[in-house]
């Protein structure tokens, strides 16, 4: 499989999670990196097996390929990512963190080390500072954008797989600061605001059809770019999003044509975080979350599972340029099998029902307020 059709699977994939994790609903501003979240995914991959790593196939639209053609398209897709511009920034760094004690198949520290170039750590999951140690990597890898992205360590915790992503990119055309300006802004609610728009004159890429207005607004020797999708008079955001898939997406981006604009854009800041469980469940990754799943290419002497993946990610777009940010953290845990007999103790006020077993019939039905 080429880059390119690599390239699209995981924008594919991005469309996939940005349409189930939208919601015109809410005021929130929301990002995601479809990258970030497929290599955390693709180092987990390394460990699955049976229908587990067919599972993770399909949701990343990596269907009939090898595990090591697929640990190749992701090493590409990273360098690919990694080219060198001046005046743009752009680190990818990924780790494992595994519990002390426990055992990791050596094949699988061999795939990680290889194709993703990640750090592997063994800690104290128990000890207080392996919590801090974690979101201090990510915060490091992240220049200080995307801070405590872990919670907790829970009891049975196995591994940790964290991808960090940044990007800091130079406009070409640059914003004077001297033009910006007060203006006003109207939501999907016909709500008005006042932000602060910043404006140039430039020759950029254009495209419009009868959905959407586009620009797009590169960094500095073109190989990054910002493209901004502005919805026509009678559309909205939803009705773009509804229309992302692989066929569209390369259509719309053929279909640029240089134009000498006057853009007013404004300037914005956010982050967003999400846990990505039930929306991966939803595109076909459940397997992976229960306790059917197989993770025995991690290690064979324990059931793993995923208990969770988080999402966070952060933004600001100024005059000089675009400053961006995104961590995916997937962790595995023991899954939970016998152990010790759970407590009930009866000792508050009950309902009670006696049935009869074959026809599910009750025969009594009652409370007990004080026995």
């Amino acid at each position: 499989m080429e880059a390119k059709s690599a390239i699209a699977s995981n924008n594919e994939f991005g469309f996939d999670l940005f349409k189930k994790l939208y919601q015109d609903n809410s005021s929130d501003n929301m990002m995601i990196s479809p990258v970030s979240i497929s290599l955390a995914l693709a180092m987990t991959y390394n460990g699955a097996e049976g229908e587990t790593k067919t599972a993770f196939e399909n949701t990343l639209h990596l269907e009939d390929l090898s595990r090591d053609q697929i640990n190749i398209i992701y090493q590409n897709l990273q360098n690919y990512l990694k080219k060198t511009d001046s005046k743009v920034q752009m680190n990818i760094a990924n780790s494992i963190w595994s519990k002390q004690g426990t055992n990791v198949e050596e094949k699988f520290k061999t795939n990680i080390n290889e194709f993703y170039n990640a750090e592997f750590r063994i800690e104290d999951f128990s000890n207080p500072a392996t919590l801090d140690a974690i979101n201090n990597w990510v915060e490091q890898n992240t220049e200080g954008k995307i801070q405590n992205i872990l919670g907790r360590i829970p009891d049975n915790a196995f591994m940790y797989l964290i991808n960090a992503i940044y990007f800091k990119g130079i406009w070409t055309n640059s914003f004077d600061t001297k033009d910006s300006y007060s203006g006003e802004f109207t939501d999907e609610k016909e709500g008005v605001s006042q932000v602060d728009y910043m404006t140039a004159e430039m020759d950029i890429n254009y495209f419009n059809n009868d959905l959407f207005t586009a620009i797009e607004l590169p960094y500095g020797d073109k190989d990054y770019a910002m493209i901004i999708f502005l919805p026509n008079e009678n559309k909205k955001v939803r009705d773009i999003i509804d229309e992302l898939n692989d066929s569209n997406w390369k259509y719309w981006m053929d279909s640029f044509s240089v134009l000498g604009l006057n853009v007013h854009l404004p300037k914005f800041k956010f982050g967003y975080k999400e846990e990505l469980n039930s929306i991966l469940t939803d595109l076909g990754m459940g397997n992976a979350f229960s306790n059917a799943a197989n993770l025995s290419g991690i290690s064979k002497d324990v059931q793993l599972q995923i208990s969770k993946v988080i999402h966070q990610s952060f933004i600001e777009v100024n005059e000089k340029g675009t400053e961006a940010a995104a961590a995916t953290v997937v962790e595995i845990v023991n899954t939970s099998v016998g152990g010790e007999p759970r407590t009930i103790h009866i000792n508050k006020p009950f309902f009670f029902v006696i049935k009869e077993k074959q026809t599910n019939s009750i025969v009594f039905m009652g409370d007990v307020k004080n026995p």
